[in-house]
């Protein structure tokens, strides 16, 4: 009983490690940095050790608070693991680039706040080749 919950504990800490490195992208996890494949695949196996040893806990509990704690455990990984598929599905879907802004195409003047907070503006570069790159941020 004891090795089946300390799986379903271990499952359940991979889960964590997997929510960490998906929903806070600034924490430093070397080993799920490449992306949402590794992400997905530590989830996986935290969801699979979970149910694992939530199904050994339960056929080896003793007692009916054995059998609720395995239980809770186990559904507790269960959503875990399809919360986080969920999770990445959603949140870490990309918007596809406009189909109507072509390369050399004029731009509308437009003025930004800089890193100082002076406010910017484009038509400072007027006669300048400019690249303009906008990226998505977690700051």
């Amino acid at each position: 009983m004891k090795t089946a919950l300390f799986i379903c504990l271990l499952g359940l800490g991979l889960l964590v490690v997997a929510w960490a490195g998906a929903a806070y992208p600034l924490l430093d996890y070397p080993f799920l940095d490449e992306g949402d494949v590794p992400k997905l695949i530590v989830g996986s196996l935290g969801g699979a050790w979970a149910l694992w040893g939530g199904i050994q806990a339960l056929r080896l509990a003793e007692g009916k608070a054995g059998r609720l704690l395995a239980g809770f455990l186990m559904v507790l990984g269960l959503l875990g693991c399809a919360g986080l598929f969920a999770f990445m599905l959603v949140a870490t879907k990309m918007i596809p680039p406009p189909a109507d802004v072509k390369a050399g195409q004029a731009v509308a003047d437009f003025s930004l706040p800089d890193q100082s907070g002076k406010t910017f503006k484009l038509s400072d570069l007027k006669g300048k080749p400019v690249v303009l790159i906008f990226t998505r941020g977690f700051w």
